[in-house]
């Protein structure tokens, strides 16, 4: 994600803040950066769950597959999943870390 500061103004790609009494401190930008960091675990969630309902199997299922606590991931608690994890999942789920990354993006 590309944060751009200026005075008085902050230019995300999902969102721009404006403050206008003229005072922006790092807390409000380091707001910005986990508010964007839990919207982008949340797309993860998401589509890690539409891919494992597509294949048509439970969690407990995709768990005993792969040995990853899918449950764990999908209930947004590891929020810091590991790119070897994400593509040991998307191989599990048929679809390559690139296009998984791709939708997640859109």
């Amino acid at each position: 994600m590309k944060i751009v500061l200026r005075r008085n103004i902050v230019v995300t790609d999902k969102f721009v803040i404006v403050c206008h009494d003229g005072n922006m401190d790092f807390s409000s930008v380091n707001l910005m950066v986990q508010i964007s960091k839990n919207i982008l675990v949340e797309k993860i969630v998401a589509r890690l769950i539409e891919l494992r309902n597509r294949k048509g199997v439970s969690q407990m299922t995709a768990y005993h597959d792969t040995s990853i606590n899918v449950a764990r991931i999908e209930s947004g608690k590891s929020a810091n999943v590991s790119v070897s994890t994400l593509a040991k999942l998307c191989g599990y789920y048929g679809i390559t870390l690139s296009s998984f990354m791709k939708s997640i993006g859109e």
